[in-house]
This record gives C-alpha cells, structure tokens and sequence, in this order.
C-alpha cells in the first residue's frame, strides 16, 4: 500500500507508470542536449497522452508574440514552424490558427496613426489548463508530493493582470525576494513560495524565454479529504 502512495500520478489518482516533463519538453528546440534533462514527474500514461496537444498549443501560442522574436530559442522553435504546419495532420490547427490572427491599427493620443500591430484572438480557457498542469508538476518537485484534490490552481496571464485580487497581489509582491529555479536558460525559470505554517498554499511566478510572465496561487476549492496532501 506504502508503494502504491508513492507512485500516485502528479495529476490525478491513478498509479503513475511513465514521466510528464514539467515544463513540456516540446517548448524548446530539438535536438536538446545543452538542455537535457528536463525535470520531470510522475505520471500515468492516460494523463501523459492527453496533454500533448495542449502542449503545443502552449508553445506556439506564447512563441509567436512579438517581444519575444529576439530570444535564440525562440529563433529555432519558429524557424520549424513551416515544417510543422506542413504535415498533413496540422493542417486542421494550422487552419485555426491562421484563422485566430488579426491587425489592429496603432495610434498615438492625438490620434496619428503610428503602426498596424498583429494581434492574436487565442482560447484562454486552454492556455489555463496548460499552465495549472505545469504548476501542479512543479508542486510535485518542490514538494515531493501530488497536490491535494481539495486544491485547484488559479493563473494569471500578463492579459489577466488587471484582474488580480489585492489578496493574491499580496502574495506575489513576496516573489521578488524569493529563490528562482532555472530549469532551461532563455527558456523557463520559475519562482516559488508557501505559507510556512500551511505549505498547500502557496505563489508562483513562471517564466517563458525571459519576458513572459505567469502568475500562479494554489487555494483550496473544497472539503480537504483526510491524508490526500500526504500523498507521494
């Protein structure tokens, strides 16, 4: 019973028989061994295989704004776009995303017209859900344990900024002065906080080839059920 405790997927309760990258190994160029190994966490194969689409969708969407074109791993992510887009499988998400592409006329106050900026109309909801795993994963590795199921994770994409509560701006004021983690350099480190006297709560902020921010916080939803934090 102890060992079945110990190998619980990071993302729901089965038993864990493969490993989840945290982040996803496919937000950073091929071949990877300067990189290698990523972090990963334990995790069943059902979890593993539905998340790849996710992943992607992630990837693209964060690595086709503009203010991160300069990053070099950027660079070589984008540069096999064409390629990536041209198998015949792609063909449906390359026509959605091209679909979800725009232009929006730039002006100053006085009303001079300065650029036509690209905007890009994506699925929030996705992204969410892409994100809140990566959380849980690095909860996994900062831990050692699964968090509970009486938890969820909320995040915030610099789109969601004005939308922070002032009780959750409290907590990621304290992020600055925290340690941060590098896992992949110009790709992704993170910084991490708990409460010392309730380690369940705690603040995240992720970031993405350097100007890509996320914040994260983990709160408690519902009836904490008995012993599942002290599941490994």
């Amino acid at each position: 019973m102890k060992e079945l405790v110990k190998t619980t997927c990071t993302y729901c309760n089965s038993i864990a028989d493969t490993k989840d990258h945290v982040p996803p190994k496919c937000m950073f160029p091929k071949p990877t061994p300067a990189l290698m190994p990523l972090v990963t966490v334990p995790c069943c194969q059902v979890c593993n295989l539905s998340f790849c689409k996710d992943d992607e969708y992630l990837r693209d969407v964060i690595t086709f704004r503009d203010e991160l074109s300069d990053n070099p791993l950027v660079k070589q992510l984008n540069e096999t776009v064409s390629k990536r887009f041209a198998r015949t499988e792609a063909q449906g998400y390359f026509n959605s995303m091209h679909k979800s592409f725009g232009e929006e006329p730039i002006y100053t106050i006085d009303g001079i017209y300065l650029e036509t900026k690209v905007t890009f109309d994506y699925d929030r909801s996705r992204i969410h859900k892409a994100l809140e795993r990566i959380v849980r994963g690095l909860y996994r590795i900062q831990t050692g344990i699964k968090l509970s199921d009486g938890f969820d994770v909320q995040v915030y994409t610099p789109e969601d900024s004005l939308s922070l509560k002032e009780e959750i701006s409290s907590v990621i004021q304290t992020l600055p002065n925290k340690e941060r983690f590098v896992v992949v350099p110009n790709g992704f480190n993170y910084i991490y906080y708990c409460l010392p006297s309730y380690p369940v709560y705690t603040g995240w902020k992720l970031c993405f080839y350097l100007k890509y921010d996320v914040f994260a916080i983990t709160r408690k939803t519902k009836a904490d059920p008995v012993g599942s934090t002290l599941q490994k």
